[in-house]
Parts: C-alpha cells; sequence; structure tokens
C-alpha cells in the first residue's frame, strides 16, 4: 500500500494569487476554447504551451 502525503496550503489573498500566474489569462482563454472546439487548434498545442511556460520555457518567443 503507497501511501501519499500532501501539503495543503491555506487559501491566501486573490489579489496575490493572480500576480503568480506564470501563464497567460488569454493562453488559459483559448485552452479552455479549444477544448469546447469553439477554435479550430488543437487543445493539446495550447495545453503543451501552458505546461512550458509554468516550467519557465517559452514555445514561442515573443518579438
Amino acid at each position: 500500500m503507497v501511501l501519499i502525503l500532501m501539503k495543503f496550503v491555506p487559501w491566501t489573498d486573490k489579489k496575490k494569487v493572480a500576480v503568480d500566474l506564470k501563464v497567460s489569462s488569454a493562453l488559459l482563454y483559448r485552452c479552455d476554447q479549444a477544448i469546447k472546439g469553439l477554435v479550430c487548434q488543437p487543445a493539446w498545442v495550447l495545453l503543451l504551451q501552458a505546461a512550458l511556460e509554468l516550467a519557465g520555457k517559452r514555445l514561442f518567443t515573443a518579438r
């Protein structure tokens, strides 16, 4: 039997959480649209891009 210990973090101020977000809200919104089938772009591409941004890497560089 495997015992998994999870550390629960108490909820903090919403403003602080929004500042700590490393993925743009526009990208998350496009992920949501792709999952729902509202855009033609595959959802996995956008989810990969969001995961890479969370890890500190960018799939595309901004000009």
